[in-house]
């Protein structure tokens, strides 16, 4: 049976996650040491504040091709500001604003608060459906003044 190099026990294989050969010998650590140190290390990163700092470094790198650089030249180029809300925060505690993409070409558009970017991914990018909607709000704000004014005079 394999020996845990952390806890000095003897396991059985399946107490062990697949280590390298393709998965044909256990790993070093069996699972539940292997878990207390994932656990200890993302504390660590976490209190140096180096695992939000990674975790955006590889989400951009990955779904977006740019680095943490390239984000804030871009979020500064745009006045270090949402370009649709003006907002100069996310309004999500401790997330940066996300990156606006086309969907369909991948390339970025900007950097905009979540709930502008989440309300052009709920009209699917249409133009036209955002113009409809700002036409039926003010539709019905000129509809709620009207009843105010007669409520008053």
């Amino acid at each position: 049976m394999p020996r845990c190099y952390d806890c000095k026990t003897d396991h059985p294989p399946e107490a062990f996650y697949p280590g390298s050969c393709g998965g044909r010998r256990p790993g070093g650590r069996c699972k539940e040491c292997c878990k207390a140190h994932q656990r200890k290390y993302r504390a660590q990163l976490k209190a140096t504040g180096k695992q939000q700092v990674r975790d955006k470094a590889y989400n951009l790198k990955y779904h977006f091709g740019i680095t943490i650089e390239e984000y804030n030249r871009l979020f500064a180029e745009q006045g270090c500001k949402c370009p649709g809300c003006g907002a100069t925060e996310n309004g999500v505690k401790d997330r940066a604003m996300p990156v606006d993409h086309d969907h369909a070409t991948g390339e970025i558009r900007g950097i905009l608060c979540t709930a502008c970017n989440q309300a052009l991914g709920h009209v699917y990018d249409n133009i036209e459906r955002l113009e409809g909607l700002a036409a039926y709000l003010r539709r019905h704000q000129l509809k709620q003044a009207a009843k105010s004014m007669r409520l008053i005079a």
